[in-house]
Formats: structure tokens, C-alpha cells, sequence
């Protein structure tokens, strides 16, 4: 899964990326992109390589172009999105549009425990597997 978010809640996000990470799933986020990459092109085919877009929406979020043209590469390469709520958010017209008939998750409402069980029905939905070290464990 490739991981969609904007680093002002880098704190809270890779607090959910650890557990997804725990849980055995293989998850792609920007960490690890140095300067001078061709960071476009490798954060474009780590997305059309992906099952799944998870992106983290909060009012930060929604204000990076970076995640919107990564939630728009994603609906254009028909990769299935996963759109979590952080915070009570309002989507820009043309992704709310686009985003209308996905399911989303809205963590800031929920209980951990509900919370986590929509993500792992999600990610199965989404046909992805746990690591094998995980089913060994």
C-alpha cells in the first residue's frame, strides 16, 4: 500500500504506519527520498505499483498539491483509495466529486478498536496480503 499524507502529521501518520507495518502489511511512504532524486517520478511509480492508496485526510492534507495529484494519479490508474479522516476536513470540489463513492474511514470519530478492524477489512477487500514473517509469527 502507498501511504498519501502531509508532513505537518507525519506524527500521528507514522504512528499508523507502524501499526499497518506491525500487522505484516508492506507499506510505501515518502520516508527515504533525498535531495537531488527524481522524487516525482519515484513516488509515481511507487503509487502505480501499489493495490491500494491510503491517504491521510486532514485540512493540511487537502492543502498539499502533492497529495492531490496523488489521490488523482490513483482514481486515473484505478488503484483502489482508502481515504482516512484525521480531522473533520473539507474535500476541495473536484475530489469530492471523485471521492464521493469511496469508502471512507473518519479515525478522529471512531474507536481505536473500530477503527483498526475497518482498516484490516479494507486492506483484505483490497486483496492484500500479510508478509510471510508475519503469518510465521
Amino acid at each position: 500500500m502507498f501511504i498519501s499524507y502531509s508532513h505537518r502529521e507525519a506524527n500521528i501518520v507514522f504512528s499508523e504506519i507502524k501499526k499497518v507495518h506491525d500487522a505484516g502489511y508492506n507499506v510505501w511512504y515518502d520516508q527515504g527520498l533525498t535531495p537531488g532524486q527524481e522524487w516525482d517520478d519515484e513516488i509515481a511509480e511507487a503509487l502505480m505499483g501499489a493495490s491500494l492508496l491510503v491517504v491521510f485526510i486532514s485540512k493540511n492534507s487537502m492543502g498539499s498539491i502533492n497529495v492531490q495529484d496523488e489521490i488523482k494519479l490513483a482514481l486515473n490508474e484505478q488503484i483502489d483509495i482508502l481515504p482516512i479522516y484525521i480531522e473533520e476536513t473539507e474535500l476541495p470540489a473536484g475530489l469530492k466529486l471523485r471521492l464521493a463513492n469511496k469508502h471512507a474511514l473518519f479515525k478522529y470519530l471512531s474507536t481505536e478498536e473500530d477503527y483498526l478492524k475497518e482498516c484490516i477489512k479494507t486492506f483484505k477487500k483490497a486483496k492484500l496480503t500479510v508478509s510471510e514473517r508475519k503469518e510465521d509469527e
